[in-house]
């Protein structure tokens, strides 16, 4: 298995199962000179078989994960692209709309016409008209 290649790299060379933990987890079994008794190496190759199977685990949990980072990102992708297609459609009727009333202005102001005079004729008429109305209405009430 590709972890046990790899758990020399955490445990140093020679750590894991005979190394390290085989003197912390059982030391000898009497006057025998410190070697690792069968208890001690059964729970370390015990302590290997879960530390596996917790490698497994988490395996499968960030796959899981990783599936679910690009479900995310294929949502929001599809999410963008009709937002996208939304805006750019009411973008497009607004700067119609925004063009043909411009062109009106531009027409009522047109110079060969006579057209700015007369609307700013009518501009300050307007406003003239409304001010006395309301000078008018305030001496009254």
């Amino acid at each position: 298995m590709a972890n046990r290649a790899n758990r020399s790299l955490l445990f140093g060379p020679g750590g894991g199962a005979g190394g390290a933990s085989s003197s912390v987890v059982g030391g000898g079994g009497g006057g025998d000179g410190g070697a690792p008794s069968a208890a001690a190496a059964a729970d370390a190759e015990a302590l290997i078989a879960d530390n596996d199977r917790s490698i497994d685990a988490l395996h499968g949990r960030s796959g899981a994960i990783k599936a679910m980072a690009l479900q995310i990102d294929d949502d929001v992708t599809s999410q963008n692209a009709f937002l996208d297609a939304a805006v750019a459609g009411r973008m497009a009727s607004t700067a119609g709309a925004l063009g043909g009333a411009l062109d009106q202005l531009r027409l009522l102001t047109d110079d060969g016409r006579g057209g700015c005079r007369r609307s700013t004729l009518l501009v300050a008429g307007g406003v003239g008209g409304l001010t006395a109305l309301y000078l008018l209405l305030r001496m009254m009430f």
